[in-house]
């Protein structure tokens, strides 16, 4: 995913997996890139940021496998504040029960999207997330797209939940 700032430099984001080993166990972490580039995609110094995605902070054993945390989707808000991230749920690890969350680069800190029900997650959790020129950020589900209405300010209050059916 990428972000161009008011000042020409860019932002950067990526997942992958990384290997953890220890004497008891070995799993695949989330982990999720952020760099800052200047306007010649040259990395800067200051803006570089690789982070295991927050759930294997809290819970360091989780009942967890390549698919539970697997990250589906990214994008960043419109402001450039916000970096939303869609991962697969899993009722198992109460870690990973909500789907859709946001990376505050201004606090460097996770923050899940409050979602209704599990149902309403269930239906977001594999899906990729997208910001459309009307400024909104659309998620695909099994009945149709759901939408944030102000990616800006996230929180639940601005999630219209199926609100474009599939025909």
């Amino acid at each position: 995913e990428v972000y161009e700032n008011s000042n020409g430099t860019f932002k950067l984001a990526g997942c992958y997996t990384s290997l953890f080993t220890n004497a008891q166990v070995s799993i695949q972490i989330p982990m999720v890139y952020c760099a800052e580039l200047d306007v010649n995609g040259n990395l800067l110094s200051s803006g570089y940021k690789s982070f295991p995605y927050e759930p294997m902070v809290t819970s360091p054993f989780p009942p967890f496998t390549f698919e539970t945390g697997f990250i589906h989707g990214l994008e960043f808000s419109p402001n450039g504040n916000y970096l939303y991230v869609v991962h697969t749920y899993n009722p198992q690890a109460p870690d990973f029960q909500n789907p859709i969350e946001y990376f505050d680069l201004t606090s460097s800190s996770f923050v899940p999207v409050g979602i209704a029900s599990p149902s309403l997650a269930q239906m977001h959790d594999k899906s990729q997330i997208e910001l459309h020129k009307d400024g909104r950020m659309y998620v695909a589900n099994q009945n149709g797209f759901s939408r944030l209405i102000n990616p800006d300010n996230p929180n639940s209050g601005n999630w219209q939940w199926n609100i474009i059916p599939f025909i």
